[in-house]
């Protein structure tokens, strides 16, 4: 019989310099992955915005350096670039700059430098790390689209990663038995990620 299974989730840097005018996302200068840029930034000079492109499933995270003339705001942007997905305070002595976001699909992202105390450089570098699994066959958000696992056999996939609004909750599988007997799913996840297994009948 067909059964029903749905998992619900809950180095070395290159740095350029900043190309102006870039006081908004729509002229953001684009930093490639685990690449970086140098600024200036106070004044006049309120802002300045960055973009970037990953290209798969991940962790990205931008640090950031100061002069000790000068705090600011770190700030990382959804692809919409009006959506804060998170933020961090960048003070005199260096302490914070850091934001991390785990779990992104691929997309162009933005980040904004903004002047909080003062004026000087930084530097802003990025470092994107792909998920630890390969991915699963997507679109595979409801059971009319469940991907096939054979018995005795494996897969892997993920879950809960977020894009411009929309996040990845729910993957299906369906598995087809051909005799009478005991079926057992197990899972191992990344510490990152916790979810709920459900079995489903084949009316579902």
């Amino acid at each position: 019989r067909i059964l029903q299974i749905i998992l619900i989730l809950t180095l070395h840097f290159s740095l350029f310099a900043e190309s102006e005018p870039n006081d908004s996302f729509v002229n953001a200068n684009t930093i490639v992955i685990n690449g970086g840029e140098s600024g200036n930034i106070g004044g006049s000079d309120a802002s300045d915005w960055y973009k970037i492109t990953t290209i798969g499933d991940g962790r990205l995270t931008f640090n950031t350096t100061n002069a000790n003339t000068v705090e600011f705001y770190i700030r990382l942007f959804d692809a919409n670039g009006t959506t804060q997905l998170t933020s961090s305070y960048k003070y005199f002595g260096g302490a914070g700059g850091t934001v991390v976001y785990n779990n992104l699909l691929p997309n162009t992202y933005y980040v904004k430098i903004e002047v909080a105390a003062g004026s000087g450089a930084y530097s802003i570098s990025s470092v994107f790390e792909n998920a630890s699994f390969p991915i699963d066959i997507e679109n595979n958000d409801s059971s009319k689209f469940s991907n096939i696992i054979n018995p005795v056999d494996s897969t892997t996939g993920h879950i809960g990663y977020y894009s411009n609004g929309f996040t990845d909750n729910n993957d299906w599988y369906k598995i087809t038995t051909t005799q009478d007997g005991k079926l057992t799913i197990w899972t191992t996840n990344e510490t990152t990620a916790e979810f709920y297994v459900r079995l489903y009948d084949a009316d579902t």
